[in-house]
């Protein structure tokens, strides 16, 4: 929107009394609690602020309201109808901050930098796979294993493209509902086509894959995560299992992800006999728990400054992403970050009242929503 040049409106008198003062768009923003883009689109006209920022503008520059907003005085004075152009000024922002959160609560990893955490579990895993060597992770639901597994598939992928084969299944999938289907699914992802199809000669195939990729100087990484629904398909016994076991000696790579111990879960199925077995004995076992302080710190700080939190969004999420003290869900840490960034954009874009940090009753409120979202993701 063009502005008069002769005429005192409140984008002139900020372009002005910001450059006065030599001031950055971006030290502006910060100084009053919102982010360039929108101290930009003040300046030129396209948007005012709201009342919060308003109030935060004259603090900062040492103005009262009628110096700062001669041209919003009257709208000061007495509530008016927002017009059609100043509705949809508003709202388009607000639609596209809204789907671009800096969190991802219940949502696939699709890029390497969203994954934060579990320096030690990587180490492991990155060491055993080069080595050829198979790893279990273990740990309860919605703790980031299979978070944990896509990174892993990610990062072979980009940075270990001709020397990895790295395959991944979810034992859930509805293709996986007996060994036999689960072996062709194997098959599927090689791009192998067999020419039996029965378990026997899927693994006789297999076999014949792994020792050619070993003669490429190549690694298969079978990645397989929710075990246990492996375990319970009609067809499921020990020889299986062995069979792999066998094949790992000869340069396969197993990376299996369930809630509980291998040989639980497997002694569970097939009784004493399972736990005897040797095929656990391939394995190191990885277990996931809840973030380390620092590595709690660490996504607090990284994700602040993705979302532009101030530091009071900042303790808040470190706080209310605990599930006790000192232990932090991931998952729990992204629902908290998303709905503390989701209510100041709607304090932006909307009203205020969906954001009052300097209000007791808005954080009552904010861990109830908190509690009953993230409850109604995970088993307690």
């Amino acid at each position: 929107m063009k502005q008069d040049a002769n005429k005192r409106t409140f984008a002139r008198i900020l372009c002005l009394e910001r450059k006065r003062r030599c001031w950055t768009q971006a030290e502006v923003a910060e100084k009053v609690d919102t982010s360039s883009v929108n101290v930009s689109r003040w300046e030129n006209g396209i948007s005012k602020p709201l009342p919060y920022h308003r109030q935060n503008l004259c603090h900062v520059f040492g103005l009262t309201y009628e110096e700062f907003f001669p041209d919003l005085i009257d709208q000061l004075q007495e509530p008016a109808l927002i017009t059609e152009e100043e509705s949809s000024a508003r709202k388009q922002p607000l639609k596209d901050c809204l789907s671009h959160s800096s969190f991802h609560f219940n949502e696939p990893l699709m890029n390497i930098k969203d994954f934060y955490g579990r320096p030690r579990e990587w180490v492991t895993l990155r060491s055993r796979l080069l080595k050829r060597s198979s790893t279990s992770i273990v740990g309860p639901r919605r703790i980031g294993k299979s978070w944990l597994l896509t990174y892993v598939k990610l990062i072979v992928t980009q940075q270990f493209t001709h020397h990895v084969h790295f395959c991944l299944f979810d034992a859930n999938m509805p293709g996986c509902y007996s060994l036999e289907s689960f072996m062709s699914t194997i098959f599927d992802e090689l791009g192998v086509a067999l020419l039996q199809i029965s378990l026997t000669s899927s693994l006789i195939a297999l076999e014949k894959v792994v020792r050619q990729k070993i003669s490429q100087q190549q690694i298969l990484v079978l990645c397989i995560d929710e075990f246990e629904r492996l375990c319970e398909v009609p067809d499921f016994h020990l020889s299986f299992l062995e069979h792999l076991r066998a094949l790992t000696q000869i340069g396969l790579v197993l990376i299996i992800a369930s809630k509980r111990p291998l040989m639980d879960i497997v002694s569970e199925v097939l009784g004493e006999q399972g736990k005897t077995s040797p095929f656990f004995n391939v394995f190191e076992q990885v277990t996931l728990g809840p973030f380390s302080a620092y590595e709690a710190r660490k996504f607090v700080i990284e994700k602040s400054a993705q979302a532009d939190f101030q530091e009071p969004e900042s303790e808040a999420l470190l706080r209310y992403g605990q599930i006790q003290p000192q232990q932090w869900i991931p998952l729990r840490l992204q629902l908290a970050g998303k709905m503390l960034e989701t209510d100041r954009q709607l304090a932006q874009y909307e009203d205020t009242s969906y954001y009052r940090p300097h209000d007791s009753t808005y954080w009552t409120d904010f861990k109830q929503r908190l509690e009953e979202a993230y409850s109604g993701a995970v088993q307690q």
